[in-house]
């Protein structure tokens, strides 16, 4: 499970310094710039990242060691 919480985190980190994706102006659905869908889309995963680790990998009994 750690070797999981790990690969997760470095995906994190490599999707938060986007070097890689090209930067466009283009606007989703209309109103939406892309850059801020990608930033939103980026919040929602580390949120769900942060309550897999926090509810699944580092348990209680594990807190008070």
């Amino acid at each position: 499970m750690s070797r999981i919480a790990v690969a997760g985190f470095l995906v994190l980190v490599m999707l938060h310094f986007d070097f890689w994706r090209p930067q466009s102006a283009r606007l989703l659905f209309g109103w939406l710039p892309q850059e801020l869908a990608y930033r939103i889309a980026y919040i929602a995963l580390a949120w769900i990242y942060v309550a897999w680790i926090c509810g699944w990998v580092w348990r209680e009994e594990d807190a008070g060691r």
